[in-house]
């Protein structure tokens, strides 16, 4: 089974609400270190992510709340994995150690196809990504994930 590593803010939370990406945009608060986050999402991109059968795992900021406060918000990823900085640094950008966490999960897939997703990647990340198997998708933080992206992941699936 092919996993799914997931980022939240700019990948399924949407900064712009009037995007046209989806046409069902939900917005919710979610808490966080005591804060109540707004969150906008398309529960029918989330529909179609889940329907590929990859196993999640949250690879975000949101760590420990992600599986518990957003999953219960959004209706999706409940009680499923969420990485951890491999050093205990939590360091900006996020994609610093959410890479280094990433790359350690890859390297016992043992040839498993593995899906990244992130607002924050760069070129460096999505060519680490290809040379290990896996497609990472960089998002549009203002659309978050779109159809576009979930067509290739599709492909990569096939």
């Amino acid at each position: 089974m092919a996993k799914l590593f997931l980022d939240v803010d700019g990948v399924i939370n949407a900064f712009d609400r009037d995007s046209t990406a989806w046409d069902d945009w939900t917005t919710a608060k979610a808490t966080a270190d005591g804060i109540a986050w707004t969150i906008t999402w398309s529960p029918a991109m989330l529909q179609e992510l889940d329907a590929f059968g990859m196993d999640l795992i949250w690879a975000t900021s949101w760590m420990e709340f992600a599986p518990v406060n957003l999953a219960n918000t959004i209706g999706f990823g409940h009680g499923k994995r969420y990485l951890v900085p491999v050093d205990g640094k939590w360091e900006y950008p996020t994609i610093l150690w959410k890479h280094l966490a990433v790359a350690l999960e890859v390297k016992f897939l043992k040839g498993e196809k593995f899906v990244w997703i992130d607002d924050e990647m760069s070129d460096k990340e999505i060519a680490w990504a290809y040379d290990h198997g896996g497609l990472a998708i960089k998002t549009d933080e203002n659309h978050g994930i779109t159809r576009a992206d979930l067509a290739r992941i599709e492909e990569y699936l096939l």
